[in-house]
């Protein structure tokens, strides 16, 4: 019980004391390439929603093959299938999804004289209120000014 207490605070210290590490311009991890940081950290979240899945099937493994799940054996096949998992996880869901919205949300509007693209405002500093005529004028909106 009482690791637990302090395991898990110290823990939690290492992994900020390593995120300042990797951002701060003047700490060694900025200016070093990790290779295969990058595939990490793209699969991390599929390795968030699948690790549990994966630990129970190498538990399962585990005991029925008379292998130590806390053996190094036990260990690295824990941590493979882990990683995995969540790698076909990635590929097979998560990166099709995301595929996806980058082709659909980020598709250009088709512009009428109701999407503005630039509204020129009066120079005075008075507020302009659009009014019922609106001039599309090259694509550039100017209201009309109607101040009564």
């Amino acid at each position: 019980m009482a690791a637990c207490v302090w395991q898990f605070p110290l823990v939690a210290l290492g992994m900020a004391l390593l995120l300042v590490c990797a951002v701060s311009e003047r700490l060694p991890f900025q200016r070093v390439s990790i290779p295969g940081a990058a595939f990490l950290a793209s699969v991390a979240y599929s390795v968030y929603l699948s690790h549990k899945l994966a630990i129970h099937w190498v538990l399962a493994f585990c005991a029925a093959h008379q292998l130590k799940p806390d053996s190094a054996a036990g260990v690295a096949l824990n941590l493979g299938v882990i990683v995995l998992v969540g790698t076909l996880l990635f590929f097979a869901v998560e990166r099709p999804f995301l595929q996806l919205r980058r082709r659909t949300k980020y598709r250009p509007a088709t512009l009428t004289s109701e999407v503005p693209l630039m509204i020129v405002a009066p120079s005075d500093g008075k507020v302009a209120r659009p009014s019922i005529g609106c001039h599309n004028l090259s694509k550039t909106v100017v209201w009309q000014d109607d101040f009564r």
